[in-house]
């Protein structure tokens, strides 16, 4: 099996984003006049990216070879993992980690690179003052350089405008189908009743608290299960203490949501959810799907009404709240 020829200059990247790495590959390579050959895991060339074997051990090499890190910021890698622990491991190595974002700003980039100097893959002077930051650290860059960067440039640029006309229907869900900056604003800790109807009326089903936090193109939750009996389902299985929901906050200001079990219990549903008032500490909706009360009954068809309240910032302070409250009942 062939080696793979690793560089300097490591790219990560997400799957779909393969030719955006392959653009900036081939920049550095021309403006470096050959000298410089990126490494990054999807180049299909011979000797490029992955080898058949272990991929950790392989990534690992690389980037323990590289000097520099690029990572490439773009709505589909919002949403996978590598990138993130890519750099993690760069990071860790002491490696200079460069985060370059496309198609989005930087409010909408993960957290984590928040704290570097970050630079915008589609604007010309960043990416200029970028490679002459790779390519030439503190030396002074010949000017017969700077022309050849005009054409090299405009070549990555059309290359990367291409990719942004391929991404547009990913790119569309940032703040259209999903609006970021109001799901923003319910990141915290919630505590939720679910009522269900009976024929005596309106009934209080569960009560329980999840956590809420939201990336650019979804909002996700964690619910803490207060079914009874997940005390022993536990033992057995601890995917069960916990429940995920996942859905969108639109520009109106509602909130759509899936919910389904964490194991192999056949729970899903769906929930809409409005502000009460013009507060967004208090949401009002409705929930459907097929659950039970308890995990000795069988899932059936339930539906009704749901109110949440947002009591805290983070796990921990929520949970200071419940020891304060049961020192008062005392």
């Amino acid at each position: 099996m062939e080696q793979p020829g690793y560089s300097r200059i490591f790219i990560s990247h997400a799957v779909e984003d393969q030719a955006l790495a392959e653009a900036w590959q081939e920049l550095l390579n021309t403006m470096s006049n050959g000298t410089e050959q990126p490494w990054y895991s999807s180049d299909p060339r011979a000797k490029g990216g992955m080898q058949p074997g272990d991929w950790r051990k392989q990534i690992h090499k690389a980037i323990e070879h590289a000097e520099t890190i690029l990572v490439l910021l773009t709505p589909a890698s919002n949403e996978r993992t590598w990138p993130t622990w890519e750099s993690g491991v760069a990071y860790g190595s002491k490696k200079e980690l460069i985060p370059i974002y496309l198609f989005t700003d930087v409010e909408h980039i993960h957290d984590v690179f928040k704290k570097f100097e970050c630079f915008d893959g589609l604007d010309k002077k960043s990416v200029l003052r970028l490679c002459e930051t790779i390519l030439f650290k503190d030396a002074n860059v010949p000017e017969h350089s700077r022309v050849a960067w005009e054409l090299f440039y405009d070549s990555y640029d059309d290359a990367v405008r291409h990719e942004q006309k391929q991404s547009f229907t990913r790119a569309l869900f940032i703040d259209t189908f999903h609006n970021f900056h109001l799901a923003k604003t319910l990141e915290g800790i919630w505590e939720a009743e679910w009522y269900h109807d009976t024929d005596k009326g309106e009934e209080v089903f569960t009560k329980d608290a999840l956590q809420l936090w939201t990336t650019s193109n979804r909002v996700r939750l964690v619910g803490r299960s207060t079914k009874e009996g997940v005390e022993e389902q536990v033992k057995i299985d601890p995917t069960l203490a916990n429940y995920p929901m996942e859905g969108v906050v639109s520009s109106a200001g509602w909130i759509a949501l899936s919910y389904w079990s964490a194991a192999n219990t056949p729970i899903c549903g769906t929930t809409l959810l409005e502000r009460k008032g013009s507060s967004w500490t208090d949401l009002v909706g409705t929930w459907e799907g097929f659950t039970a009360k308890s995990f000795d009954e069988k899932p059936a068809f339930t539906r009704g009404k749901v109110t949440l309240k947002k009591v805290a910032e983070t796990w921990s302070d929520w949970e200071d709240l419940q020891e304060a409250d049961g020192e008062e009942e005392c």
